[in-house]
C-alpha cells in the first residue's frame, strides 16, 4: 500500500503526494486509495472540472480565521468520513 498525503494550499487547491510540501498544510495521511476516497467525497470541485478544493477556502477572505475554520471544518468531515470508512470495512470483515 502506498502511503499518500493529502495538503491543501492558501488557495484551497488540494493536491496528494508523498510528502507535504513546503508552504502547503495538511490535511490526512494514510493508504493512497483511502485518502483518495475520503478527500474527494468531502471536497468540491473547481470549474474546471478537475482541481479539487477545500469548501470555504476561496470564497473566504484575505488570510484570517475564515480560511483556517474551513480548513479545520474540512479536516474533522474527513476524519469522521475516514472513521467511518473503517468502522464500515470493520463490520464486513
Amino acid at each position: 500500500m502506498t502511503h499518500t498525503y493529502a495538503y491543501c494550499f492558501q488557495s484551497g487547491e488540494i493536491e496528494f503526494g508523498p510528502r507535504v510540501p513546503n508552504g502547503a498544510l495538511p490535511i490526512v495521511d494514510g493508504p493512497d486509495a483511502d485518502v483518495h476516497r475520503v478527500v474527494t467525497a468531502n471536497a468540491r470541485l473547481a470549474y474546471d472540472n478537475e482541481t479539487w478544493l477545500v469548501p470555504g477556502i476561496p470564497e473566504g477572505e484575505g488570510e484570517g480565521d475564515e480560511k483556517l475554520d474551513a480548513l479545520f471544518a474540512f479536516r474533522d468531515r474527513v476524519f469522521r468520513s475516514l472513521d467511518a470508512l473503517y468502522a464500515e470495512e470493520g463490520a464486513d470483515g
